[in-house]
């Protein structure tokens, strides 16, 4: 009863003192087909936008991320050579990746297109007619995108190909007006939310792993294997395929009696990933008891091949491309999956506020460790003999050393303004610590009941940094300006 009152006082509170929240809603219909012979794709999307803002909007800003591989005068490019990260900066042209075609139609009329500060992957789409407060309208669009080898989350590697930030895709439109963004290795995303139906066809030798739940699917007489997959109230669809994946399934039940199937699709034998069904199980379940029931039908766990991006989530599936190690191949199976919730659902810009997803969670899978192993999860990765008899783990010693060092950077500050230590540090480990220290000061249960709070306010929609604090404050009673304000900012 008082987790409920204390619900409906944060409900009145929203809607009373935050009126002009909005969120805007986007639909996606979807076409692609994979040509494993040239690496390449084509696809056409219908999307429907929907306006629940109170402006009347003329364009709309799209992100062509995978123009993000094209040559080296994209974002992209830059943070990898500042990064020291040298592989695509001297890539072949043919190496490359990135939209040959693309064009938009609104009301059956050519829109144009304009690049948004010299970025080749974002653009502004010109409306043929302007989109008033409440309306919706359909955009279609047509492209053609060549696959590069892997630099980051998009590539493929010997009869693998994983899909990521692949189609055109509307900036979120906020309070704050647009957020446009190029892509980057090291800052994540921001979408809106939506549903997704799409149909993947590939070669009838490859299987396909995506978001999504799969409702249909057909081996053709033209050699190839259609699917069609549909997502409800996600903010991103990813998908991977190969021609050598090995599928094991299993279901795990939740506390509130829903059941999620679960999938885990290897490339290889590596012995680190025997028990990869049993990781995906036991997340899911320490997740949705430790936040809130995962909601979705099902989760999938991809292994890919080295240099692939290292772990990353999407909605219902996760990508990850490390091995050699059980231990590890679980921290970051439990750590991506837990993106579902921080960041899936609790969606918030991750490019700006990055430690309110990546920190939070690690705080949560630093905790699933400890529940399953006796050994920190990168402990065991140096020699005995450089270890210390402490109690702090060595990413815990790590980010202790960087802050007496004065050479940490803040949480809250934009992804790209971050080098790659520090990303690690103020994005991961120090909002981990710092929420695992608020916890202690707070007690177990007022901070469970904190997050649990938190989560039935705003999942699902774009919580920002005051929001977390407001519901914090409101059901701990105490003042957190030092928390949020003194020590993460």
């Amino acid at each position: 009863m008082k987790i409920l009152l204390l619900l409906f006082g944060l409900f009145i509170w929203n809607n009373c003192l935050c009126q002009e929240y909005f969120q805007q809603q986007v639909d996606y219909k979807m076409k692609v087909t994979l040509d494993t012979f040239n690496n390449k794709y084509t696809g056409q999307a219908e999307i429907l936008y929907t306006n629940n803002s109170p402006d009347q909007l003329s364009e709309i800003y799209f992100h062509l991320w995978a123009n993000a591989y094209k040559d080296n005068t994209t974002a992209f490019a830059n943070q990898q050579l500042r990064t020291g990260n040298k592989k695509f900066w001297y890539a072949k042209q043919e190496d490359r990746g990135g939209y040959q075609q693309v064009s938009f139609q609104h009301n059956n009329n050519h829109c144009e297109i304009a690049n948004y500060q010299n970025n080749q992957d974002v653009v502004i789409i010109k409306l043929n007619k302007p989109l008033k407060p409440g309306e919706k309208t359909t955009i279609n669009c047509d492209f053609t995108v060549k696959i590069p080898p892997f630099y980051s989350r998009m590539g493929y590697d010997k009869g693998f190909y994983q899909i990521t930030q692949w189609y055109p895709k509307p900036a979120v439109y906020d309070l704050e007006g647009w957020h446009p963004m190029p892509y980057l290795d090291l800052g994540e995303f921001y979408s809106e939310f939506g549903n997704y139906t799409v149909e993947i066809n590939v070669p009838q030798e490859y299987i396909v792993a995506s978001t999504g739940e799969s409702k249909n699917t057909i081996v053709g007489g033209d050699g190839y294997r259609k699917s069609i997959y549909s997502a409800v109230n996600v903010h991103d669809f990813a998908w991977t395929a190969s021609d050598h994946f090995k599928v094991d399934y299993a279901e795990v039940s939740l506390r509130n009696g829903d059941k999620v199937k679960l999938y885990t699709y290897l490339i290889n034998d590596d012995p680190a990933w025997e028990k990869a069904s049993i990781y995906l199980k036991n997340a899911i379940q320490f997740y949705s008891d430790e936040v809130a029931p995962y909601p979705y039908p099902q989760a999938t766990v991809v292994q890919s091949p080295d240099g692939a991006g290292g772990g990353m989530e999407y909605p219902m599936l996760t990508t990850i491309d490390v091995g050699n190690n059980a231990q590890l191949v679980d921290h970051v199976i439990a750590h991506e999956v837990g993106h579902n919730w921080f960041y899936g659902i609790l969606a918030t810009n991750e490019r700006e506020q990055a430690w309110m997803d990546e920190g939070m969670n690690s705080y949560y899978d630093h905790k699933y460790n400890e529940k399953y192993y006796k050994s920190n999860t990168y402990d065991n990765q140096i020699p005995k003999f450089l270890q210390s008899n402490e109690e702090e783990s060595l990413l815990e010693v790590a980010t202790v050393f960087q802050c007496k060092r004065c050479r940490n950077q803040t949480c809250g500050i934009n992804s790209d303004e971050y080098n790659a230590v520090n990303y690690g540090i103020s994005a991961y480990e120090f909002p981990a610590m710092s929420f695992k220290y608020l916890n202690a000061y707070l007690g177990q249960t007022t901070f469970d009941n904190c997050i649990k709070a938190y989560y039935e306010l705003w999942s699902f929609k774009h919580p920002q940094p005051q929001d977390l604090q407001q519901v914090f404050e409101s059901v701990s009673k105490e003042d957190l300006n030092w928390f949020f304000d003194g020590l993460l900012f």
